[in-house]
């Protein structure tokens, strides 16, 4: 009966978005009531050692308490006098703790009893009669920053599960991609709250399910890659992926986030979806920078750095810009930026000067440009990206900056080859392409790059003769004519 209630409930679909949202945190609160409060013992341990339950805290402030009142007590004489003479205010006080902190001990052993008996008995210790001696912890101790993972416990602790979890599970991975942003947002809280408590097989196949859903996904199909990318966000915050599986996430997944940028035919599914999905690939940097320590990031390091000063300064969404400048923000913070120029750039792109998007292109660009390991990257990102962007004002901007970037280029043999050979090859290639978008972009980059070289650094090889030849080869190809004619001509 409970089956076909839940085909029938999955038949018929929910167009309310508030029922919705509801209907995935009820499901949350469900698989967390079905499962034990304990956090996994093989995640990687976040660093910062932030406490991880209430009893801990009640066991520090108690030791912490005992502490000052045995110094008080050495550096007072009248106050040891006292009492020593009076013991019972002090069998008194100290009797109220441990009766206290032994209540609490056994409502959670109860708790854990009652949740089918999940939790081993070797995780819960009894109270000693001292107080400073409160060693009792309903999770084992992550002290070293190791992972403890024991693959015959997950086996062993697989079959206890219960089967009402494994569906649970499902509607929070199927709700990640929903139409409704804010239905994705708590799916993926969802997925981390209940993955924490989770053995590390189940947390794996959580892991291989969302990898799998970007690889099927469309570039169109918005909804799944940010939902997706908010699940890895709150696994990663939370210590779920371990340092081994990252290279699954860093460059397949967050990478290609940070610029994910496609048209939509529909006005209401165009923009503000795809830097939805910019956002959210910076809210999973920005979560692994804090959960992670330096060494384990170093390798992907350098890379998603410079695609987030990208993004923050060729963005075509205000939020998205500064979402990425938080996130590198973030990262210099908490990973200690590797380049000394890591603060000069981030109060050059700070939060108010991002907020004008001509200023980014033509004032703030070629201020972060003067800086070796962000002149690649940019120029990269201008020729193959934003100078073919479906918005014609980004393409205007791009060639305008790609402009500005190349006159300011210090001249030598090696950036003059890439210039020649990469830059005006691509562009000279693309100028008479079937494709308006690409076209128009082409030639708008053309002439501002052609304008800001000098008569030095002006090519002496086909492409010279090409480009001189390129306003007769566009009107004799009749691309002046037609749709996009006019945007051409003005090009």
């Amino acid at each position: 009966q409970q089956q076909q209630q839940q085909q029938q409930i999955e038949a018929k679909p929910i167009h309310n978005i508030l029922l919705r949202k509801l209907l995935t945190k009820w499901m949350t609160r469900m698989g967390c009531a079905h499962l034990p409060p304990k956090v996994a013992t093989w995640r990687y341990q976040i660093q910062g050692g932030r406490k991880m339950n209430l009893l801990e805290n009640l066991n520090t402030t108690t030791m912490t308490t005992t502490t000052t009142t045995t110094t008080t007590t050495t550096t007072d004489d009248d106050t040891k006098q006292a009492d020593t003479n009076n013991p019972v205010a002090t069998t008194t006080t100290t009797t109220t703790k441990e009766a206290a902190l032994k209540e609490t001990v056994e409502t959670n052993t109860t708790t854990n009893n009652d949740s089918n008996n999940f939790v081993d008995d070797t995780t819960v210790t009894t109270v000693t009669t001292d107080t400073t001696k409160a060693a009792t912890k309903l999770i084992p101790d992550e002290s070293n920053n190791t992972n403890n993972n024991n693959p015959s416990d997950n086996h062993e602790l697989l079959p206890l599960l219960p089967d009402v979890i494994e569906d649970i599970m499902g509607y929070l991975l199927n709700s990640l991609h929903d139409p409704a942003t804010i239905v994705r947002w708590s799916a993926a809280k969802g997925i981390g709250r209940l993955t924490e408590r989770l053995p590390q097989i189940c947390a794996e196949d959580v892991l291989d399910h969302l990898l799998q859903q970007i690889q099927r996904a469309s570039p169109e199909n918005t909804s799944i890659w940010q939902g997706s990318c908010l699940a890895l966000g709150e696994l990663a915050r939370r210590g779920l992926l371990l340092p081994e599986q990252l290279e699954w996430v860093m460059t397949p997944v967050v990478l290609p986030a940070l610029h994910y940028d496609h048209h939509h035919q529909s006005k209401s599914s165009g923009c503000t979806s795809t830097a939805a999905v910019r956002d959210a690939a910076c809210y999973t940097y920005w979560a692994f920078c804090r959960a992670y320590a330096p060494t384990i990031l170093q390798p992907y390091y350098e890379t998603l750095s410079r695609a987030l000063v990208v993004t923050s300064l060729l963005d075509r969404e205000v939020n998205g810009r500064r979402a990425a400048s938080a996130a590198f923000q973030e990262s210099v913070g908490r990973q200690g930026g590797s380049s000394p120029d890591s603060i000069n750039v981030i109060t050059t792109a700070d939060y108010i000067s991002l907020g004008n998007r001509t200023d980014c292109y033509l004032r703030i660009a070629p201020l972060i440009f003067q800086y070796p390991q962000y002149q690649r990257p940019l120029l990269d990102h201008l020729r193959t990206r934003k100078l073919y962007h479906w918005d014609m004002d980004i393409r205007i901007l791009a060639s305008q900056c790609l402009g500005i970037l190349l006159c300011q280029w210090k001249k030598n043999d090696k950036n003059q080859d890439y210039v020649n050979d990469v830059i005006l090859f691509e562009l000279l290639e693309n100028s008479t392409n079937s494709d308006l978008r690409m076209r128009h972009g082409a030639v708008l980059g053309l002439a501002e790059s052609f304008k800001s070289l000098d008569d030095k650094s002006l090519p002496l090889n086909d492409n010279m003769q090409k480009l001189s030849n390129l306003v007769p080869t566009i009107e004799k190809l009749r691309l002046y004519r037609g749709r996009g004619g006019e945007i051409m001509r003005s090009a």
